[in-house]
């Protein structure tokens, strides 16, 4: 299981995430939905990262 607890993501000095707070349980699927903008993208990055995960995801093939 992954938890995130109270993650605030700052670009150029603009809080971007607020206080966010998600729990993704082991072999499960699940989807992000949100308008343009919204952080979408910032909240999978981010956890890549935070997982050393980017380097993987690059060389996979969709």
């Amino acid at each position: 299981m992954v938890q995130v607890r109270e993650v605030v993501k700052v670009f150029d000095g603009k809080e971007v995430l607020r206080h966010l707070n998600m729990s993704v349980e082991r072999d499960t699927i699940y989807g992000l939905l949100g308008a343009n903008g919204a952080g979408k993208s910032t909240i999978v990055t981010g956890l890549l990262l935070t997982f050393n995960m980017v380097r993987k995801v690059e060389r996979m093939e969709i």
